[in-house]
């Protein structure tokens, strides 16, 4: 089972850059990851 990995910031902060990182790097392959913005939560 993978463990899910939630980026929560105010927006312009970087959570989809970071995500993006980690995504593209591979550096977490048991977890998927996403931010507020993938899932329609916007402060």
């Amino acid at each position: 089972m993978k463990k899910a990995i939630v980026l929560c910031s105010a927006c312009g902060i970087g959570k989809s850059t970071m995500k993006q990182f980690i995504v593209e790097r591979n550096l977490l392959p048991e977890c998927v990851c996403l931010d507020t913005d993938d899932v329609g939560l916007n402060w």
